[in-house]
């Protein structure tokens, strides 16, 4: 079962939790029309009301982190990809 992880493996959020558009910021690290630029260019999961006819709007834990998870998992691809190049371009040495 997902809910099983450690803590750590849910970057210190609780995956049935409601975190709030006004936890942008804290969350992401994006500023409210940072935010909503990155939640229409796709890069952000689109937030939900918590109420049907509600205004508060935000995400589950499950769906920050299910992203956060994507994004380390992207930046680990592309960081061994440039340690992969970089091996590839080093110097043969002489012996």
């Amino acid at each position: 079962m997902e809910n099983d992880r450690s803590d750590d493996d849910n970057f210190g959020l609780d995956p049935g939790e409601f975190y709030r558009w006004s936890q942008g910021f804290k969350l992401f690290g994006l500023r409210h029309s940072q935010l909503s630029e990155a939640i229409k260019t796709g890069k952000l999961p689109t937030p939900f009301a918590s109420a049907e006819g509600g205004k508060a709007k935000g995400w589950t834990g499950s769906q920050i982190i299910e992203h956060r998870r994507a994004r380390l998992a992207a930046a680990n691809a592309a960081l061994k990809a440039k340690q992969a190049a970089l091996k590839d371009k080093q110097p043969v040495t002489a012996e």
